[in-house]
């Protein structure tokens, strides 16, 4: 029952990840495009990210039912601190989205620029806070902090020494930013494809991001070794228990399909190609993914979509004013890269944290309980919850047609 679980949860928490990493970038560029002297053209383009929101929050609540029938034990351990959290989250994510919507349609009915630029910026701002609080709570599970481990006859327990060092863990900073970054450039270029608007600008502000998140990408790498070095020893496959660390360009390690420059990992470390690293033979079973070569295999995915992505941008820059219809196929290109190194790099984060829930507090096999309730069930049921949003949507559209009719 165990594996049939896991399975169908990381099927519904991977339909939930997508809607709202393209609605933070999206609403991202429409506060941009607000600017413009096309800010009364933004309504149909807002309703469409409002479409994603709404699935965004209606899987979410599909996940709080699989923790509440299959993880219960997960959530009496963590009640303490990340319910007052995620209450918040979710009373900021609908006041906030309903508030600024009203103001919106009130302000595109009065053509007042000001207030609707606002009401975008307050739409915007609304999904970062809610990406804060939840990617403090993933954080926090990578490395806890600011907790106590407290077993007592009535069972295990946390101590909360520190509420906000248990929000402002450690790893939170970097992992977020990382995480924003990879947002932005998804929904900017999901609002590039589908308004039809590409230009210059977007080439531009796409390769800003793109060289920022290298940056952050190899400082987020560095702190996994200092917090997680088991984790990091999957990411790069590096297995001798103290020894200089090479690294592998490609998902696989068959060097007749891969190449391996070796002390390189060490080098972007540490600058000293011959600097011992802690391998995955350092480190007790409990302590190892059992997923260690998806591991390996999803994070060298990721950074291979990066590049990827890099290699797209300057295709279309170079394309972009002469061959339109090259430059729309080279965009839906990188549109299915960048969504390819999101999952990539969140597929690693989770498995490299396994076979913890919460890393050294609380493993997933302990976390989980027997139910007679199929697990399947919560995979229908996201589904459900997507359909009616579609539903929604295809009625907004279909009254729209009439009405311009």
């Amino acid at each position: 029952m165990m594996i049939s679980e896991r399975i169908a949860f990381s099927i519904s928490v991977t339909l939930h990840y997508l809607f709202p990493m393209i609605t933070i970038g999206g609403l991202f560029w429409l506060v941009i495009q607000s600017f413009s002297s096309r800010v009364f053209e933004l309504k149909d383009q807002l309703f469409r990210l409002l479409f994603f929101v709404l699935i965004g929050i209606t899987t979410g609540y599909v996940l709080k039912w699989h923790f509440s029938t299959f993880w219960p034990k997960f959530l009496e351990i963590v009640a303490l601190a990340f319910d007052p959290l995620l209450g918040m989250e979710a009373l900021l994510s609908i006041g906030g989205f309903f508030l600024f919507t009203v103001s919106f349609l009130y302000a595109h009915r009065r053509r007042k620029v000001a207030l609707l630029r606002c009401s975008l910026i307050g739409l915007f701002l609304t999904t970062l806070i809610s990406s804060v609080i939840i990617t403090s709570v993933n954080s926090w599970m990578q490395f806890p902090s600011g907790v106590r481990l407290v077993n007592t006859p009535m069972g295990s327990r946390l101590d909360f020494d520190s509420l906000p060092e248990v929000f402002f863990n450690p790893t939170f900073f970097v992992r977020l930013l990382h995480t924003l970054l990879g947002a932005l450039m998804l929904g900017i270029t999901f609002q590039a494809i589908v308004s039809r608007r590409w230009n210059s600008k977007v080439t531009a502000v796409l390769a800003l991001l793109w060289c920022v998140q290298f940056i952050v990408g190899h400082r987020h790498a560095a702190e996994s070794y200092v917090y997680q070095p088991e984790k990091f020893a999957a990411f790069e496959g590096h297995g001798k228990t103290y020894s200089p660390a090479d690294l592998w360009l490609f998902p696989g390690l068959d060097e007749r399909y891969n190449i391996r420059l070796s002390g390189m990992t060490s080098y972007l470390l540490f600058n000293d190609a011959q600097k011992p690293v802690a391998g995955t033979d350092a480190w007790k079973e409990e302590y190892l993914t059992d997923k260690a070569e998806g591991v390996f295999r999803s994070y060298h995915l990721m950074v291979l979509a990066h590049f990827s992505a890099l290699g797209l941008l300057i295709f279309i820059g170079y394309f972009g004013k002469s061959r339109e219809r090259l430059k729309n196929i080279l965009s839906k290109g990188l549109f299915g890269v960048l969504l390819l190194a999101n999952f990539a790099g969140w597929y690693t984060t989770e498995w490299g944290r396994q076979p913890w829930l919460i890393r050294g507090i609380l493993k997933t096999s302990d976390a989980v309980s027997s139910s007679q309730v199929s697990p399947w069930v919560g995979v229908a049921y996201t589904f459900a919850a997507i359909a009616l949003p579609v539903f929604l949507w295809w009625s907004y559209r279909i009254y729209g047609r009439r009405t311009r009719g």
